[in-house]
């Protein structure tokens, strides 16, 4: 079987979506699967490359402006499939903009049966910016996506809940959250949690941790709110903020401004954040919007303890007290109410986190998400049957 990932970015671009598409790929193949990711190629990347057995074909974008950049993207990736045509089965298109126009365009020219990958609801979500952004091409898009598109895959009961409303017919939306090696995002003993906060420079003490993309929505500016109070009350605890984005200086100068800089670490960019995990104590994500936050999975899968606001498919991993704790956006009081409980009860972090490694195993372990979409894939080629609810059973939210 053959299979196009199309993205708009992919690796070493981060964000949950890129870093899901690989891991997914990369088990897709290991399974026999002859997968290519088609993206959008930028400075100083190789158009071609084959990493871990999926290659990656990155299409020449004419001119930087979000417009012309998406054309050209359409276009070239258009080219390339129909080239190709003869050799996949299922175009899996990741996000209901440009990849999907080009997923739906594809398959009507060749063939193929269309998957389609919304990664994020909400205001900034695929369906949202189709019906809200764009009131007549988005909803024509919609409209030709209920014909055309066989399956959609939803990573949140947010998503399923927005794709449905849109007029998605049930059967075709199978909900299947994000792909995770736990045995990679794992808890490290003591000992060796000494040793990796000393490589990293990270000293004693109680250390928070974020880690993502640096921009607006996922709210930073509430959590360095909120850690001006911790600090008031526990002058040793820490944070680490492990990512890179463009609001990372507006982040650096107000964690100055608020006295706390020497109480903030900025990592940048982190190909792989399990060190950094490993030798945190808490995990925090305060963002406005999400899709499936693949950060709170590996934090997660890592035994820690994790405070997230309660959006997107954060309420359909979290249950407050049970497997960690959930909070209203925009609350930096709340925030560091949550932050100040967990520095002062070791026992409560060491419950919450052992609790959400077990949640976190039995819904995203590799193996159980990797055979959702090979079933799926197969359903749409062979006709093989699937149960009425297809897909990973979502705990309920």
């Amino acid at each position: 079987m053959g299979v196009r990932m199309v993205n708009i970015d992919f690796l070493p671009l981060l964000g949950g979506a890129q870093m899901h598409t690989m891991r997914l790929s990369r088990y897709l193949s290991q399974h026999g699967v002859e997968v290519q990711v088609i993206t959008r190629h930028h400075p100083g990347l190789p158009r071609y490359e084959t990493i871990d057995g999926v290659s990656i074909y990155r299409t020449p974008i004419w001119h930087p402006s979000k417009v012309i950049a998406s054309i050209s993207f359409t276009i070239h990736a258009l080219r390339l499939l129909q080239s190709t045509r003869q050799d996949y089965q299922i175009i899996h298109s990741h996000e209901m903009l440009s990849p999907m126009t080009i997923g739906l365009t594809a398959s009507r020219l060749g063939g193929a049966r269309l998957v389609i990958n919304p990664h994020r609801g909400g205001y900034l979500g695929d369906v949202y910016k189709l019906v809200k952004q764009r009131p007549i091409t988005g909803k024509m898009r919609l409209r030709w996506a209920r014909r055309r598109g066989d399956a959609f895959v939803a990573v949140s009961h947010e998503i399923a809940t927005e794709l449905g409303e849109a007029g998605i017919p049930r059967d075709k939306i199978w909900s299947i959250p994000y792909l995770l090696d736990t045995d990679h995002f794992s808890p490290t003993k003591d000992e060796y949690r000494r040793a990796i906060r000393s490589e990293l420079g990270m000293q004693d003490g109680f250390w928070a941790c974020f880690t993502g993309r640096l921009v607006a929505e996922k709210g930073l500016n509430v959590l360095l709110k909120a850690w001006e109070t911790v600090v008031r009350h526990s002058p040793d605890a820490n944070l680490v903020i492990v990512g890179d984005g463009d609001q990372r200086s507006h982040l650096e100068e107000l964690s100055e401004i608020r006295g706390i800089e020497k109480r903030v670490r900025f990592t940048g960019a982190v190909t792989d954040t399990v060190q950094y995990l490993q030798a945190s104590d808490v995990y925090v994500q305060p963002s406005f919007t999400e899709g499936l936050p693949i950060s709170v999975l590996e934090a997660m899968a890592c035994g820690l303890p994790v405070i997230a606001t309660g959006v997107g498919g954060v309420t359909d991993l979290l249950s407050t007290g049970e497997n960690g704790i959930v909070i209203p956006p925009h609350d930096p009081d709340c925030l560091s109410d949550c932050l100040l409980e967990l520095l002062s009860n070791r026992n409560l972090r060491a419950r919450l986190g052992n609790h959400g490694r077990q949640d976190v195993i039995a819904y995203c372990a590799v193996e159980k998400v990797g055979q959702a979409h090979l079933e799926l894939y197969h359903h749409l080629v062979d006709g093989h049957p699937h149960s009425s609810q297809p897909g990973v059973e979502m705990p309920e939210s």
